[in-house]
């Protein structure tokens, strides 16, 4: 919960001038701070990786049942549909297949993780390595 309290305020907004004087207490306004989600490959310790992934890989086994069974409520209406001559759409197969997509995305990101962060440490270590003999052959004594 964010909370303010203005004392001997000033107030100066388009061509509106004035003062208030004293303490006044604007409304409290709530602040919603999400969880941070626990799969994104930079919140993932790497002893942990492999245990996120499988979870994801659950996540997207729940949802291709979920998708079959919204595949065959489609095939179904759309039966009931010819017959009974409704134009209704009744399915979320399009929505469960960007679910899949996005969990099948995580899962190659946090496959890649661990090679990241080995490359990323590794290449300061060799900039290191040539650019500090590079740097000290290339100083010329002055004199």
């Amino acid at each position: 919960m964010l909370r303010l309290s203005c004392t001997n305020s000033h107030v100066d907004s388009e061509g509106l001038r004035g003062f208030v004087p004293g303490k006044w207490q604007p409304p409290e306004v709530p602040i919603v701070v999400p969880p941070p989600d626990l799969h994104h490959r930079d919140w993932v310790a790497m002893k942990r990786i492999s245990k996120s992934i499988a979870e994801l890989q659950a996540e997207i086994d729940d949802l291709k049942q979920q998708m079959e069974k919204a595949r065959e409520v489609r095939e179904y209406y759309k039966k009931a549909n010819k017959i009974l001559g409704i134009v209704e759409s009744h399915d979320n197969v399009e929505e469960i297949a960007e679910q899949i997509a996005e969990k099948q995305h995580r899962i190659l990101r946090l496959r890649t993780e661990p090679f990241r962060r080995w490359s990323n440490g590794f290449t300061c270590l060799c900039f290191t390595l040539i650019g500090i003999p590079v740097a000290m052959c290339g100083v010329t004594p002055t004199g």
